[in-house]
C-alpha cells in the first residue's frame, strides 16, 4: 500500500507540472509545441481549476478547442485566474507527500 501511495502522489505531481508546462513552457524548452494539450482538446488541471472560478470556461470547453477562438478564450480566463499557481502548489504538495511515503517505505538512511 505504501508503494501505491508513493506512486500515486508522485504521478499526480508529475502530471500537474506537465499540465502547467503546457501553458508556461516554450517549444524550445519542452521539445514539443506549447499549448499542445489544449489544441488537441485535452482539458488539463489549470483549465479545470479555472472552470471552478469562472463559469465562462465551461462553455468554451463544451464547445471544444477545434476553433482557435475557443483556445484564446480559455487562455484569457486562465490568465485572469491564479490557477497555474494553484496547480504548481498542488504539485508541490503531492511531491512532498510522495517523499513522506518513500521515507515510510524505506526509512531514513
Amino acid at each position: 500500500m505504501l508503494a501505491y501511495d508513493y506512486g500515486k502522489n508522485l504521478g499526480l505531481a508529475y502530471q500537474l507540472i506537465d499540465d502547467v508546462l503546457d501553458f508556461t513552457g516554450t517549444t524550445a524548452s519542452l521539445g514539443k509545441p506549447s499549448l499542445l494539450d489544449i489544441r488537441h482538446g485535452i482539458v488539463t488541471a489549470p483549465i479545470l481549476f479555472a472552470m471552478e472560478e469562472f463559469p465562462q470556461p465551461r462553455t468554451v470547453v463544451d464547445r471544444g478547442f477545434d476553433d482557435p477562438v475557443n483556445v484564446d478564450l480559455a487562455l484569457e480566463y486562465l490568465g485572469k485566474s491564479n490557477e497555474i499557481q494553484r496547480a504548481r502548489e498542488l504539485a508541490s504538495q503531492r511531491r512532498k507527500a510522495s517523499s513522506l511515503w518513500l521515507l515510510n517505505l524505506f526509512g531514513e538512511r
